[in-house]
């Protein structure tokens, strides 16, 4: 029987626990393939959800290197990898699934002479890496050319996309008539606040009053005051303050409108027409959103989006216009709607993770 190790952290416990996610969603698959699968995690919290999912699971943080001098450079994750590889070998691990978006190529290093096989999943193309597998399941997966390595096998295109368990086998959602429900994410606990400013923008229009603005905050968003306010100001507003079951919140909306990857990728797969729009971490406020100061990568992450997929991506100027614009154009056609529900569906349709564990049952045999 195999054995396969699962290296994975949610960086941020407190809400972003989409690695913790889609990593169990592949160890059931191949638990079903007579894996033996163990995790091994430094967060409380993704430990203990794991450990609810009835996975052997170690907690590692005891483990972490004492940064005795100036700090290493933020890929570095600290770990001691000398007493880490004794735990590995004690459970017979050599086998080593690895999901830390803030790993540096020295981490692949370090530890890929110590193990057989290393199995990199990877959101998007940083780094030249000497993992045995790369899987990447994003959208616009296929638009990324990886450094050549010998031997390397890549997992590329949405086939391969990890998502919730759920969504294997779950049901095409069914289109209501009219929109009634809107779900709302920004990433990063919205540091800048466009939550509130798309919020504002839909509540100024006649258009949208009649329908339900559900709100997903975190306790980090960084202006739950406003929030706050505007909701119990609207009662159209709903917040949801790190909601238990938010697949089942993103199946009963009717719109969708984020700009977090993997909750792009879980609204499509469930049906749900979805707005996107780019918000990155360099834009000193929400005025740069308003004023289109866009920079060249990020534009270029829009045409991925415009014309290989959606087609419903924020354009670069007049943001509070544009996104009133997309939301009208989705509220008045139930054809467009339906038309980006069966588009959404057909390129993710959930089965990644069945398909990855099959293709490492074929790689993996000892």
């Amino acid at each position: 029987m195999p054995i396969i190790g699962v290296r994975v952290d949610a960086p941020n416990p407190y809400s972003d626990m989409k690695n913790v996610i889609r990593t169990l969603s592949l160890a059931v698959e191949l638990s079903k393939l007579y894996f033996d699968v163990y995790f091994f995690t430094k967060n409380e919290a993704s430990y203990e959800y794991i450990k609810s999912q009835g996975f052997n699971v170690f907690n590692i943080s005891t483990l972490l290197k004492i940064k005795k001098e100036h700090p290493k450079p933020q890929l570095d994750i600290g770990e001691d990898h000398v007493e880490i590889m004794k735990l590995f070998e004690k459970h017979g691990v050599n086998n080593m699934l690895v999901d830390l978006p803030n790993a540096s190529t020295e981490y692949y290093k370090t530890y890929r002479p110590h193990l057989k096989r290393m199995i990199q999943i990877e959101d998007h193309l940083k780094f030249k890496t000497f993992s045995n597998v790369i899987i990447n399941g994003s959208l616009s997966s296929n638009n990324l050319e990886y450094p050549e390595v010998p031997k390397q096998i890549i997992l590329q295109g949405s086939s391969f996309c990890l998502l919730d368990h759920d969504l294997i086998d779950s049901q095409p959602k069914k289109l209501k008539k009219f929109v009634k429900d809107l779900f709302l994410l920004v990433r990063d606990h919205d540091r800048f606040n466009a939550s509130s400013l798309i919020v504002k923008t839909l509540l100024k229009s006649d258009s949208t009053k009649n329908f339900r603005i559900h709100l997903i905050c975190t306790k980090l968003f960084k202006h739950m005051e406003e929030i706050h306010k505007i909701s119990q100001n609207h009662s159209q507003v709903i917040l949801h303050n790190e909601p238990g079951n938010i697949l089942q919140l993103i199946h009963d909306c009717d719109i969708g409108i984020t700009n977090d990857l993997f909750t792009i990728h879980r609204l499509l797969s469930s049906g749900v027409p979805t707005i996107s729009f780019v918000l990155p971490y360099e834009y000193s406020n929400v005025d740069d959103l308003k004023t289109g100061n866009l920079k060249k990568i990020d534009k270029d992450i829009e045409k991925i989006w415009e014309q290989k997929y959606i087609g419903m991506v924020i354009e670069e100027d007049g943001f509070e216009n544009i996104i009133l614009k997309k939301v009208n154009k989705l509220l008045e056609s139930y054809t467009m709607r339906s038309t980006l529900s069966d588009r959404g569906i057909k390129a993710l349709d959930g089965k990644g993770p069945l398909r990855v564990a099959n293709e490492l049952k074929k790689i993996i045999k000892d």
